[in-house]
């Protein structure tokens, strides 16, 4: 989806940290220093275990300045400790070569060295160092916006500091918090955990931590529209980061300060920061850095309708984007140029900058379904190898078995004929039933298979038509549009005409249609909310866009089920209530869902006209058979009653264990 252009505008910088306390000393010190503390430490010394901890540590101070140069020492220390057998030296060699793959985007691969570390540090009671990898675990899903798994490590941290008693590390780790649920659009919840940390860091005299998270307090402040709340922050934390010898910090927080002043269109102010930035920018040699402050420029002159200087800075941003392959880069910097070209009248400039604009969103779009498809594919290789290591468990347990009731029958056969045969009838009663068990399982899992191929087959062709819908149909209908803003700027007299502006408004409504629909058919809210926010959402916007009133009511703490179960339960509220529009003549209905500790109901109503059940084959789009078969293959009771005065459909599941989110 292309996202609106008032969105754009330049970065505002939340600080995480990528790595943990890991001994990285900071940048007081040359490369060339490095090489000279540690060279004559380690040339000739003894294979033990103080040599593995001369190369962890230089290692770890060679990654503020060369990752490559650090993987080398580092998988030496690997390499030594798992000949020494050194635990430790396996559980940190992993957690540091975890941290230079990170640093280097290759999340997967720092991934499973995080793993291997927590296996050493979890079989040695470490729970230092266990809370360290945890937390960069947190920090790797962070980093790929996948913010729910995020969460789940960074608590897993908290667990593993407060068994170690390392309250010195909570500010960190409370810090990641409160940056996940910033970007999850929860800012009460970001407030929360940043205070928390701040207050651990005041605590602490952890001037380097506490300037973080002052930065990211005045991140959150700014998103909930409390300028003068977060530029006091930003003030503090940049008197604080001028006292550090960090190179990055100064910079990001005069770019929030100069965002935050534009904000207020206290454009000077804002000017005069940006100098600063930029100053540190270039002295850093950091491109991206770079292209952050021009695009803060543009949007300074673009707001004081300096068109011109704003067109500059933008076409410096598209160069720096395209040298350093920056494709959110070159999409703010073109969805900026398409409106500065329509303010100085240079529409065909405007339309060929919409057109880069359209493209890098596409770009963008596909490569993050690319990466969805690709955590998929990971997540699914994963289950393979857990049931093939399953397997492989239950056939070891199956012969020991095996083996033990040999051994029994040996002894047995001893004893007696008669104990012999009471032992083979209960071995094949046993064997019996365990074939009905498993009979009643695959048959079950058979039903289950169906329903969810069923379930899968439409998805994906709601999820191609929904595609369809809105990259074709939509592009093209605001292409449109935008030629006709442009024709009515380019004669002056069409605005006035009411059939100009009837055809713009049809335009804006066909668009409009569009994108709602292909919203219904792909619910994204039910894969990154769940069932309750669901239906709440479908319930509301059916509400406003039907004449249909509808009542959404639910009881109990909701919780989170597995894609298919949520998916069903969703799909067959969608069609009740389209039955009931289609077909009952109704002006009111109600959706109500009731979360137990053992079962999840369903309930909709309607007041119209009713159906004999047991004479009608068809409920609206839904089957009364498809229905049954769906309630049957996961569990479920459905219990139909209908009058002349209303219907009710009352739907109940067990909720299984299995049915939950892992």
């Amino acid at each position: 989806m292309i996202r609106p252009l008032a969105n754009f505008s330049c970065k505002k910088w939340q600080l995480a940290f990528l790595c943990l306390l890991i001994g990285v000393t900071g940048y007081s010190q040359s490369l060339q220093a490095v090489h000279d503390r540690y060279r004559p430490l380690i040339h000739g010394a003894k294979e033990d275990t103080t040599l593995i901890r001369q190369l962890l540590k230089y290692g770890s101070d060679l990654m503020d300045f060369d990752n490559d140069t650090a993987l080398v020492v580092l998988q030496r220390a690997a390499k030594l400790s798992e000949a020494k057998n050194d635990s430790y030296g396996k559980g940190k060699s992993a957690t540091l070569i975890g941290i230079v793959y990170a640093d280097k985007a290759e999340f997967s691969t720092s991934k499973s060295y995080y793993d291997r570390a927590a296996i050493h540090f979890t079989a040695l009671g470490n729970h230092l160092e266990l809370g360290k990898v945890f937390n960069n675990t947190g920090n790797l899903y962070y980093f790929q916006d996948k913010f729910d798994e995020a969460i789940v490590w960074y608590l897993k941290a908290v667990e593993a500091f407060e068994k170690a008693g390392a309250h010195h590390l909570m500010a960190q780790v409370n810090d990641g918090i409160g940056n996940t649920f910033q970007e999850m659009g929860q800012p009460q919840k970001s407030l929360y955990y940043l205070k928390k940390a701040e207050s651990i860091a005041r605590e602490n005299k952890d001037t380097l931590t506490l300037t973080r998270i002052l930065t990211n307090l005045s991140v959150t402040y700014s998103s909930m529209d409390s300028t003068r709340k977060s530029l006091r922050l930003a003030l503090e934390a940049l008197k604080l980061a001028d006292l550090t010898n960090d190179q990055v910090l100064p910079f990001m927080i005069r770019s929030n300060i100069a965002d935050t002043y534009i904000d207020y269109k206290q454009y000077d102010s804002a000017a005069w920061y940006l100098r600063e930035a930029e100053r540190l920018a270039l002295k850093a040699g950091t491109p991206y850095y770079l292209l952050q402050v021009y695009l803060c420029y543009s949007k300074i002159y673009e707001k004081t309708k300096n068109y011109p200087r704003a067109k500059d800075y933008l076409l410096k941003s598209v160069e720096i984007a395209e040298r350093i392959g920056s494709k959110e880069g070159l999409f703010k910097a073109y969805g900026k140029l398409l409106e500065v070209y329509s303010g100085m009248g240079m529409h065909e400039q405007s339309m060929a900058a919409f057109k880069k604009f359209v493209l890098y969103n596409d770009s963008l779009a596909n490569e993050k379904m690319a990466n969805r498809v690709n955590d998929l594919e990971t997540k699914y290789r994963t289950l393979q190898k857990d049931k093939e290591l399953s397997d492989k468990q239950l056939a070891i347990e199956h012969q020991r078995s095996t083996l033990k009731k040999k051994d029994m029958f040996i002894v047995f056969s001893i004893i007696s004929m008669i104990t012999l045969l009471i032992i083979g009838v209960l071995i094949w009663l046993g064997f019996r039933q365990k074939q009905k068990l498993q009979w009643l399982m695959i048959r079950k899992e058979h039903e289950l298979l169906a329903v969810k191929a069923m379930m899968e087959g439409e998805e994906r062709e709601r999820t191609r038509i929904a595609r369809n819908l809105h990259d074709g149909v939509g592009s093209i209908l605001s292409a449109a549009r935008l030629n006709m803003d442009s024709l009515g700027r380019q004669v002056g007299q069409l605005p006035a005409i009411p059939a100009y502006r009837e055809s713009l408004t049809l335009l804006k409504d066909a668009s409009s249609e569009i994108r709602e629909t292909a919203h219904n058919l792909l619910p994204v809210i039910l894969h990154e909310q769940g069932l309750y926010e669901a239906v709440q959402a479908f319930c509301l916007k059916f509400s406003n866009n039907h004449q249909l009133g509808i009542d959404f009511q639910s009881y109990g703490a909701p919780v989170r089920f597995n894609h298919h179960f949520e998916l069903m339960i969703y799909r067959t509220i969608q069609e009740l209530i389209n039955n009931v529009i289609r077909h009952a003549e109704a002006s009111r209905a109600l959706v109500q869902l009731v979360f137990n500790d053992d079962m999840i109901t369903i309930t909709v109503e309607d007041n119209g006209k009713g159906f004999d059940p047991s004479g009608i084959g068809q409920l609206g789009g839904l089957g009364i058979n498809s229905l049954h078969s769906r309630m049957k293959a996961f569990q479920g009771k459905v219990d139909i009653d209908s009058s002349p005065r209303g219907t009710s459909i009352h739907i109940e599941f067990k909720t299984d264990p299995l049915l939950y989110v892992a």
